[in-house]
């Protein structure tokens, strides 16, 4: 039983949208365990009040430049966690995982850098055979949680803050797209 656990995503919004769903997950297997999240600052929005993210941390500064390697580290180390999920691995942070002295680093298989990681899922990603949030999950089951074959509702646990939620009400408005009808927005970017 895992008592604190981190979940590493420092790359892109939607990759971090598909890594949410994890954070239910994890506390239903691991009841009791403090879950915190290493994001960047850009994508925190998404993440704050969400009711399964005990703590958040910050992998760069506000001129999104990331945060010097051994101040990054002591603070992990701070932490003490017994676990570590890195979702989107980096070599960068896979040292800093192992020179926390994190005990479980769950992590991918097939970079050279995976000798970095004590558990590690061999699954391509680049070829696609599955949904981004369908690879995210089955690395839970490195920290011993059962993987669900089928996730048909997803939990994101997005919380919209009352201000949010008036400013896009403002913004429907203007658009002339009546308040109780859902919008739909497509972001066509990829990295």
């Amino acid at each position: 039983m895992f008592r604190n656990i981190l979940v590493v995503r420092t790359d892109r919004l939607g990759d971090v949208i598909l890594t949410l769903p994890l954070l239910p997950l994890i506390h239903q297997c691991h009841p009791g365990a403090r879950v915190s999240m290493l994001l960047s600052r850009y994508t925190g929005e998404i993440v704050e009040g969400h009711p399964h993210a005990d703590a958040l941390l910050w992998y760069d500064d506000a001129s999104r430049r990331p945060v010097p390697f051994r101040e990054m580290l002591r603070r992990i180390r701070q932490e003490r966690f017994d676990a570590v999920i890195l979702v989107h691995p980096t070599l960068r942070l896979a040292w800093m995982m192992k020179l926390a002295r994190i005990p479980v680093r769950v992590g991918s298989g097939y970079r050279y850098y995976s000798v970095l990681f004590n558990r590690r899922v061999r699954e391509h990603r680049k070829d696609a055979r599955r949904h981004e949030l369908e690879y995210n999950i089955r690395l839970l089951a490195q920290i011993g949680c059962p993987v669900p074959e089928k996730l048909d509702r997803p939990d994101y646990g997005i919380v919209v803050p009352p201000e949010a939620g008036r400013k896009v009400h403002e913004m429907k408005q203007s658009f002339g797209v009546g308040l109780e009808k859902p919008v739909v927005v497509i972001h066509p970017g990829s990295g």
